[in-house]
């Protein structure tokens, strides 16, 4: 039984070229998928056999799709030419029967025709700068927030509670994954609160902020590769960020979290996002 294949490859302007076992881009082979290669950097000493390790670190990914096509072979030629174009970036999703759909960005290295045969393959060359596949969804965790309770339409009758509070000061996250990942912490003051704060308790991680947040005030705190940032109501305020703090993560395994405040902490809400990531498709 073949298992079913299907790759998606979406450009900057939103357009989608889709690869399976259908026509007219069938697809014959993927390369680059299911593999991860490293970097390792070693040193010889003299006087001491071998050499020592010195740091290591994943290589970029070269994702290479043949497909073959039938028909139309001019037209799709040129629709692929157009749509896979020199400096184009953009995002490959791949699907496979039985398992759960997986994202990567990539950068166009190279498209190559076949010129003669009933069906022509195309070669098509990706280059993933980050060689991490992500989850296609961010998961959401609410700490502490208020749930509404009026559902709509609303008839008035006797007074009623509108929305409840729940505030869980600790929660446990479970990464199944290999693959630590960055968080999207936001703190909400739902009234007068003065140095929100999260930590990991199982890694002993901790951040801390240094601010006195105003009803309404947002701090939106990103600690991933690359996006390393702190947020007040959508500004940047590096100042906030003391230099002992920790960018926590979601580490592979168990992770226990725990916000706090120097004062005001019934008036937080609290929420976290991550998006899954994994070595290979």
């Amino acid at each position: 039984m073949i298992t079913q294949k299907k790759i998606t490859c979406e450009n900057s302007r939103g357009e989608k070229v889709s690869f399976g076992y259908f026509l007219p881009l069938w697809l014959k082979d993927a390369t680059g998928l299911t593999s991860a290669a490293y970097e390792v950097s070693t040193q010889r000493q003299d006087g001491m056999d071998g050499e020592s390790w010195q740091s290591s670190c994943a290589q970029k990914r070269n994702i290479v799709i043949t497909a073959a096509i039938k028909g139309e072979y001019a037209a799709q030629r040129e629709r692929l030419f157009g749509f896979f174009q020199p400096r184009e970036r953009g995002t490959l999703t791949y699907w496979e029967q039985g398992g759960r759909e997986k994202i990567i960005d990539y950068q166009v290295e190279s498209v190559e025709f076949a010129l003669q045969g009933k069906t022509r393959d195309v070669s098509i060359s990706l280059i993933c700068p980050y060689p991490l596949f992500r989850a296609p969804e961010r998961s959401v965790v609410n700490m502490a927030y208020w749930e509404p309770l009026v559902r709509f339409p609303f008839v008035y009758g006797a007074p009623i509670m509108t929305a409840r509070r729940i505030a869980e000061r600790i929660v446990e996250v479970q990464n199944d994954q290999n693959v630590a990942c960055g968080l999207t912490i936001t703190f909400v003051a739902r009234g007068p609160v003065k140095d929100p704060s999260l930590a990991e308790l199982g890694s002993g991680g901790k951040l801390a902020l240094e601010l006195e947040m105003a009803e309404g005030d947002t701090v939106v705190v990103t600690t991933g590769r690359g996006q390393k940032r702190t947020l007040l109501n959508g500004v940047s305020h590096p100042e906030i960020w003391p230099l002992a703090n920790d960018w926590i993560q979601l580490y592979p395994g168990k992770n226990t979290y725990q916000y706090g405040a120097k004062q005001g902490v019934e008036h937080l809400d609290v929420k976290l996002e991550y998006t899954l990531e994994y070595w290979g498709a």
